[in-house]
C-alpha cells in the first residue's frame, strides 16, 4: 500500500525524478495543460514534504501542502533558486511528482 506522506520514492511507474530545471518548468506546465489547475504537487524526498510549485513570471510560487503546517505560499525568483531548498533538492535528484494518466 502507497503511503504518500512517508517520502521513500524512487523514480517508478508512479513516480517521476525531476531531473533539472527545464524538466522541473515540462512538469508544471504539462500538469496545468492537462488539468486546467495551476501549478503541480510535488514530493522533497528526504524531507518528507510535498509541495504545490507554479509558475510565475520570473520564478515561482511555492505552497506547503504537509498537514499540521500553516499553508502559506512563497513566492521564489529563478535566479535565487539554486540557493534555496527547492534547488539543493533538485541538484540531489530528491525532487519527484506523480506520474500523471495518459
Amino acid at each position: 500500500m502507497c503511503n504518500e506522506n512517508k517520502i521513500f520514492l524512487s523514480p517508478s511507474q508512479h513516480y517521476r525524478q525531476v531531473q533539472d530545471l527545464d524538466d522541473l518548468d515540462y512538469l508544471i506546465k504539462e500538469s496545468e495543460l492537462l488539468t486546467g489547475a495551476p501549478g503541480r504537487r510535488f514530493h522533497l524526498r528526504s524531507h518528507d514534504q510535498q509541495v504545490s510549485i507554479a509558475l510565475e513570471w520570473d520564478g515561482y510560487l511555492i505552497r506547503n501542502l504537509n498537514r499540521g503546517d500553516p499553508i502559506k505560499t512563497i513566492y521564489l525568483p529563478r535566479l535565487l533558486l539554486p540557493q534555496a531548498m527547492l534547488g539543493y533538492v533538485l541538484r540531489t535528484g530528491r525532487l519527484f511528482t506523480r506520474r500523471l494518466a495518459g
